[in-house]
């Protein structure tokens, strides 16, 4: 959670809530900085005593009204002790940080990586631009923004496994008996718009789908 969020969440100026992290030691530059979990715990414990109210019985009410009646009266004042503890309200707002475990180091993009880390997809990109780094939400980021990134929002990481160790995992065996069935193979043809894509297909296939087409572009 940022600084701007928490103080928006509980009522409290972004400035505020500045001045009272600095006084507790934290030096956080600007209000955009994401809270440590010992700000947070910092934060939790100083406004937990300021949320407390106390409530007074209304017979608690009636005999302090009565007091200070007589006491303006002029007669002896009479010391009168409450019959049971004030109750106490305590209004504190659960904090909670959900992060991951760990993610796994490898190219993703912006989107995906703010899904993982549990992070706005805009306070990742403004963290790149303060980086020099301009992306978007679908830009791919690569094994070493990611790495940077992990580190930032304190995330563990993990390497995939090498080629060498991939290939120590080899393919189950066929089971004896089984059927095999045969299938189609599937093929993909890349290119820009109206370039023959469909024409190829179609004189490979024998079939006329761009002739079905408006234009003749499917």
């Amino acid at each position: 959670m940022r600084i701007y969020e928490y103080a928006k969440k509980h009522k409290f100026s972004s400035k505020e809530l500045l001045e009272v992290l600095r006084d507790g030691g934290f030096d956080f530059a600007s209000h955009m900085k994401v809270l440590t979990p010992e700000a947070l715990e910092f934060l939790e414990k100083k406004f937990k005593k300021k949320v407390k109210a106390v409530v007074q019985r209304p017979a608690e009410k009636e005999k302090v009204a009565v007091k200070e009646k007589e006491s303006v009266s002029g007669k002896p004042k009479k010391v009168v002790q409450p019959e049971r503890e004030s109750k106490v309200v305590e209004k504190v707002s659960p904090l909670k940080i959900s992060k991951p475990d760990v993610i796994v180091i490898r190219p993703m993009n912006l989107a995906d990586f703010a899904k993982e880390v549990g992070q706005p997809v805009a306070g990742v990109i403004l963290t790149l631009l303060k980086w020099g780094i301009v992306a978007t939400i679908n830009q791919v980021l690569t094994e070493d923004v990611v790495k940077r990134l992990a580190d930032h929002y304190e995330v563990e990481t993990k390497e995939l496994p090498s080629k060498k160790q991939a290939e120590k995992f080899k393919k189950a065996p066929a089971v004896a008996g089984a059927e095999k069935q045969e299938r189609y193979p599937v093929v993909v043809g890349m290119s820009h718009v109206d370039h023959g894509k469909t024409t190829l297909f179609d004189f490979i296939r024998k079939a006329l789908v761009a002739a079905r087409e408006k234009c003749g572009i499917t």
